[in-house]
């Protein structure tokens, strides 16, 4: 089996379980994260779930992972790496449907569809997301397990896919709200504090180390 392929079986696995950011205060520069700000691979060191949205509705338990680079490069090695090579693997497939939609940088997230009961129904259409006043929804799908196309979750298992929504979200802002049939989440705001403390943590790091 190949690193790639067991990177994307090895997410599959890690998005079905729970997890969530740990608060703090919000710096003095949160928000502004640019490409300016991307630290080196290899000196972030958070775990999956510190940067996982993780909510319930009804029948379902939802996670939203975002695989925007800004974020995972926050990542501890191992963790960007399989997050990287997940990407790498799906390239073709986002680009085609990127294209099929005519968006040149389409946002990516992992989203799992977790069933709380037998055969929960889902529509990925409606996993929706608010930041700095814009609307989102995702355009098209990329599977990563073989049933996603059915739409229902069985117990215990996850549907799982890549999200793919227009670009312009503020992921290192926390007013961004993420909803589902009528349930609003605004808990990004404390993944939102994390990356920021990490993104300045990582910087420094890899200024000692003469990367930057």
């Amino acid at each position: 089996m190949s690193a790639a392929r067991r990177a994307v079986l090895a997410l599959i696995a890690t998005v079905a379980c729970g997890g969530g950011g740990v608060p703090g205060p919000l710096p003095p520069d949160a928000g502004r994260a640019t490409a300016d700000d991307l630290p080196p691979v290899g000196y972030g060191t958070l775990k999956l779930d510190d940067i996982a949205l993780l909510f319930e509705t009804g029948d379902l338990r939802i996670r939203v992972l975002p695989l925007d680079e800004r974020v995972i490069r926050l990542l501890a090695p191992d963790s960007y790496e399989s997050l990287h090579g997940l990407k790498r693997l799906r390239a073709a497939e986002i680009d085609s449907a990127a294209r099929s939609y005519g968006v040149a940088d389409p946002s990516l997230f992992s989203v799992s569809f977790y069933g709380l009961r037998e055969r929960a129904q889902f529509t990925p259409e409606e996993l929706t997301v608010q930041s700095r006043g814009r609307f989102f929804r995702p355009f098209a799908y990329v599977p990563l397990s073989p049933r996603w196309g059915e739409r229902q979750a069985a117990l215990r298992e996850s549907a799982v896919a890549v999200a793919l929504y227009e670009s312009g979200m503020a992921l290192f802002e926390d007013e961004l709200l993420v909803s589902y049939q009528g349930v609003t989440t605004r808990a990004w705001g404390q993944i939102a504090r994390v990356l920021n403390a990490e993104r300045a943590a990582a910087l420094s790091r890899a200024a000692a180390a003469g990367k930057r």
